[in-house]
């Protein structure tokens, strides 16, 4: 499996994921011996409830792999670097 993707080879698989969405949670859950679920969600205190904004399926070997470019990312501070978004992984 490769770890890095050059930005040449990226594009969106439809252009209306260009702006994302906004979650203020996520959670990892469990799908089959292989595979799990990224979840974002936007959770309402008030509402007591988390609504998912996206989801995603990932094989569980690929979980390192978004481990590696968080730290990439966060570092020790656990602030991003100025680049956050580049667009480049």
């Amino acid at each position: 499996m490769r770890g890095r993707v050059d930005a040449v080879e990226v594009r969106f698989a439809d252009e209306s994921l260009r702006v994302g969405s906004f979650a203020n949670a996520f959670r990892v859950t469990p799908d089959t011996d292989d595979e799990c679920f990224l979840d974002f969600s936007v959770y309402s205190p008030s509402e007591g409830c988390a609504c998912i904004v996206a989801r995603v399926r990932v094989r569980y070997d690929l979980v390192p792999v978004i481990l590696d470019r968080l730290g990439d990312v966060f570092h020790d501070n656990n602030s991003p670097p100025p680049n956050v978004g580049d667009g480049d992984n």
